[in-house]
Parts: structure tokens; C-alpha cells; sequence
């Protein structure tokens, strides 16, 4: 999410002028962090989210409720511009094209919200307001986004050099294809180590795996796929299958 500094910045170019304390409350709400909220409740509580609208918009008016529906649009861009830079397609659009693709879509999400729960002036006001192409600039020189796309890519790669290695245990153990998929996000949940003892991490996530990928398998396949599993273990243990040494395509 972007920080709140460019909710403000944001803001003041669309002419919203709350005080700080205002804005320091409405994007705590809207983060979670205060109210028993959940982070980006609004996402999945459309009904919670209209009545802290209601309640944003009783204590401090109607550009608070604009305040709260811009978090939401800048959330919304900030991942779906993020999403469109790190798609192959931005070498056919562009990256400028690409960005305000991820702009637009936040914005249909915005209407759809608009559908739902109400607030039709506010939401007309805001998006009669944004510029598009401003916006989706003003998105891609922020450092979230840059971030956010080095990791994607950085998981793109990754994943391309887990499928290959992914065919060599399947081959080795004689497994069907279809395993695949269960072999990339089993390396790719290894790879999502944090610190402490990684024994104790490649025990966990191989007890997941080994009672979620081998239900309702034949005893053979089963015993295969299982052998496969504890292989990328020890593989992943010796440091043997790259996670962090992955570089994005340049």
C-alpha cells in the first residue's frame, strides 16, 4: 500500500484540504489499525465499509468520505500498476500504457464499490477529479512500485527455473505431470523462509504438503510423490535450490 504521505500529496492535487488529524484518522481506519478493523477490511466487509463511511462522513463531512474512497483508490492502483509493469504485455503497450492500464482498473473497482454500497456524489467527484495518465506517472515513480514489481518479476523468474527443475524430480521419481504445479509451490514455499531453524521450517512445510498433496493418491504414487518432496527438502537444506539468487530479466 502506498504510504500515506502520497495519500496527501494525492489529495491536495485533487483539492481535498482535511486537517492532518483527519487524514491521520480516516487512514488508520482504512488500514485497520484503529476500530477492531481488519487491514483492508473494505476489501471483503462492503457492508462494514459503508457504515465507517457513515460514520467518517457524520464527524468530519463529506470530504472525509472522499478522503476514504481516495485510500482505496490509491491502494487498488498501487497493485494493479504494479501488476501491469511486472506483465509480459509491457513490452507491446509500454510502461506508460501498461500504468495507466492498472489506473483504470482501480478505478472500475471504485464504480463497482459505487454499485454497491452507495455514495455516488463522492465517488463522481473523485473520479471526475483523477487524472489518468498523471496519476498513473505520479504511481510509477513511487518506490512501493518499484519494489512491488522487483518482486514479481524476481517470482517470475524464480518460477521458470523451479518448472525446470521441477520436470528432473519428476522424471527421477516417475511422477505424471500434473504434479508439477505442487512441486513449484512447494520449492516456492521453502523459498519463503524467514529466519529460525530451517529444519524446523522444511519439517512444517513438508508435513503440509506430504497430507495435502498425497490425499486420495494410490499407495505407489503416494510413496513417489512423497520421495520427491523430502528430495527438494534435502536439496533445499544443502542449499542446493536457488531461492534468493534468482535475478529478474533485465
Amino acid at each position: 500500500m502506498p504510504k500515506w504521505a502520497h495519500h496527501r500529496e494525492v489529495a491536495r492535487k485533487l483539492g481535498l484540504n482535511l486537517p492532518q488529524r483527519v487524514m491521520d484518522e480516516v487512514d488508520s481506519i482504512m488500514d485497520g489499525m484503529v476500530g477492531g478493523l481488519q487491514h483492508d477490511f473494505w476489501r471483503d466487509d462492503l457492508d462494514r465499509l459503508k457504515g465507517v463511511l457513515l460514520e467518517l462522513k457524520a464527524k468530519h463531512g463529506e470530504e472525509a468520505v472522499r478522503y476514504a474512497l481516495l485510500h482505496i483508490l490509491l491502494d487498488e492502483a498501487e497493485v494493479h500498476v504494479s501488476s501491469e509493469l511486472s506483465k509480459d504485455r509491457r513490452l507491446k503497450l509500454g510502461p506508460l500504457e501498461s500504468a495507466r492500464l492498472g489506473v483504470l482498473t482501480a478505478i472500475g473497482l471504485l464504480e463497482y464499490l459505487h454499485e454497491k454500497i452507495g455514495f455516488a456524489e463522492d465517488v463522481e467527484w473523485l473520479l471526475g477529479r483523477v487524472d489518468v495518465e498523471w496519476l498513473a506517472e505520479y504511481l510509477m515513480s513511487m518506490g512501493e512500485v518499484a519494489s512491488r514489481v522487483e518482486a514479481m518479476d524476481g517470482f517470475k523468474a524464480r518460477t521458470k527455473l523451479f518448472r525446470q527443475l521441477a520436470l528432473k524430480y519428476i522424471h527421477r521419481h516417475n511422477l505424471h505431470s500434473i504434479f508439477i504445479p505442487e512441486l513449484i509451490r512447494f520449492m516456492h514455499k521453502l523459498c519463503s523462509y524467514k529466519g529460525g531453524l530451517r529444519e524446523e521450517h522444511a519439517r512444517s512445510v513438508l508435513r503440509k504438503y506430504e497430507e495435502g498433496a498425497t490425499r486420495g493418491l494410490a499407495a505407489e504414487a503416494a510413496n513417489r510423490l512423497r520421495a520427491a518432496l523430502k528430495e527438494i527438502v534435502e536439496d533445499w537444506l544443502a542449499g542446493r535450490l536457488p531461492c534468493q539468487e534468482v535475478a529478474p530479466p533485465q
